[in-house]
């Protein structure tokens, strides 16, 4: 009965064109990937974004994301709208979003209609200035004040071993052990990510790699200067990995190692998604971007 009511509560604020305060906190709490397509959607003027992908909690989910489930979630409040538009026998389904309102798919084809008023609003509230995440903050250094000069005699341990409790510390290691990196590595590894669930376009993205490697890096796969990794990202003690790269569905990423260190990233998921389907183009970009990361310039991001 209360979960009835709470639907018809959100039903009757998007006829007013309001948002319930449950989705404006869901939206401030929001982190990793979803919070930053969102902010694009806004600061770039964009009409819509799209997720690859199905929701886990459906049943027999292909090709189960992680941030699609976010995303409904937020379309469930009543913050977001979606057009979703299912897969054919050998893809996993995508659905496009926008701001509550603003898709009318009412002739089967999308239409958008930015609402400049809403997107202000959230745009607001995902830079943290909302009144109340503001009275929190405050609440927040008042305490800090507090203890503080307790705090102040662990000062030195803290030192000592904040080094190793470092979030990027943590990822480094956590990163060079799934990738097997050896102390003294100076080369790139090509990694595929993957969580338990396995589609026809997750084993694609795979064999694209491996044939890039062995067609356009065939001197460089002999001498081990590039490589190719497997990493299932939702594994254990694979978690700080996720986090950190904001994983939640099937990936490509370069890893550039020299004398040891980790020298750059690059994540190329929106390019494997969109080329998935084309494997001629989705290698040839595998190849350039490999190429790029070869080069000594070539950048993390």
């Amino acid at each position: 009965m209360n979960g009835v009511l709470f639907m018809d509560e959100i039903a009757l604020e998007r006829k007013k064109n309001r948002i319930p305060e449950k989705a404006w906190k869901e939206l401030a709490g929001l982190s990793g990937e979803l919070r930053l397509r969102i902010l694009r959607l806004i600061e770039g003027n964009e009409e819509f974004f799209v997720l690859i992908g199905s929701d886990p909690r459906e049943t027999g989910a292909c090709c189960p994301n992680t941030i699609v489930e976010s995303a409904n979630r937020l379309v469930e409040l009543g913050l977001l709208a979606r057009h979703f538009s299912p897969g054919s026998e050998n893809s996993c389904p995508a659905t496009v979003y926008a701001l509550a309102g603003e898709i009318d798919d009412t002739s089967g084809y999308p239409q958008f209609h930015p609402n400049e008023e809403l997107r202000k609003k959230a745009a607001f509230v995902l830079s943290g200035n909302s009144t109340a995440k503001t009275r929190d903050y405050r609440l927040s250094l008042q305490c800090l004040f507090l203890v503080l000069i307790a705090a102040s005699i662990f000062l030195a341990v803290r030192r000592v071993l904040s080094d190793l409790s470092s979030p990027e510390r943590s990822f480094e290691e956590a990163i060079s052990r799934a990738l097997n990196a050896e102390p003294d590595d100076s080369r790139i590894f090509v990694c595929f990510f993957h969580g338990r669930e396995h589609c026809k376009v997750c084993d694609t993205m795979k064999l694209c790699c491996n044939r890039t490697i062995d067609s356009g890096f065939a001197t460089e796969k002999e001498k081990g200067s590039v490589v190719f990794r497997e990493i299932q990202y939702d594994a254990p003690g694979n978690q700080v990995i996720s986090k950190k790269l904001a994983l939640g569905m099937s990936t490509i990423g370069l890893f550039r190692y020299e004398g040891g260190k980790l020298r750059g990233i690059k994540m190329l998921t929106e390019q494997a998604w969109s080329l998935s389907m084309d494997e001629k183009r989705l290698q040839q970009m595998l190849q350039d971007e490999i190429s790029t990361m070869l080069q000594p310039d070539g950048r993390a991001q």
